[in-house]
């Protein structure tokens, strides 16, 4: 059996600042592991709360996928359809038609719009004037000799049909 070596004194004092920066070390590794703790803890919080915005979002994402497919799904015919049918040029036409939509709403409102209004009249004016000439062919057709003329007038009108 052997004997457990003896340390001499001055070896084991010759240990001691050796000791000391170790277990130095070994704190400021220990204060670095629970800093990176803490922080491992705060970016998990951090995931945590996206997670939840994410459900959040997917819950919002699966309501409006299941409000706009049942539609855009009956559409799929047309839009094919429609894709076939409709070339490039139809496409460049129609966007060049919405472009000008504002000018025309604006030529409508500005020049349209009131020209109308001011037809208002124009009816009564044309019923009046429509009174007005049967009254005049009445009195015209009481004109001695106008009843030749009328009957010359109708027969020009049947030879010449345009």
């Amino acid at each position: 059996m052997r004997l457990p070596l003896v340390l001499d004194p001055r070896e084991i004092a010759a240990l001691g600042p050796r000791l000391v920066r170790l277990v130095g070390g070994v704190e400021r590794l220990l204060a670095d592991a629970r800093e990176l703790l803490a922080r491992v803890e705060h970016t998990r919080a951090e995931a945590d709360d996206v997670v939840d915005g994410l459900r959040a979002t997917a819950a919002r994402l699966d309501t409006m996928v299941t409000l706009v497919e049942p539609p855009v799904v009956r559409l799929v015919p047309s839009l094919e359809s429609l894709g076939d049918q409709v070339g490039p040029d139809e496409v460049a036409s129609l966007v060049a038609a919405v472009r000008n939509l504002p000018g025309l709403e604006e030529a409508t409102r500005g020049e349209v719009l009131p020209a109308l209004a001011g037809m208002s009249g124009v009816a009564s004016d044309l019923h009046d004037l429509l009174l007005a000439s049967r009254e005049l062919n009445e009195l015209l057709g009481n004109v001695p000799g106008m009843g030749r003329a009328k009957k010359k007038v109708e027969e020009a009108r049947e030879e010449d049909p345009s």
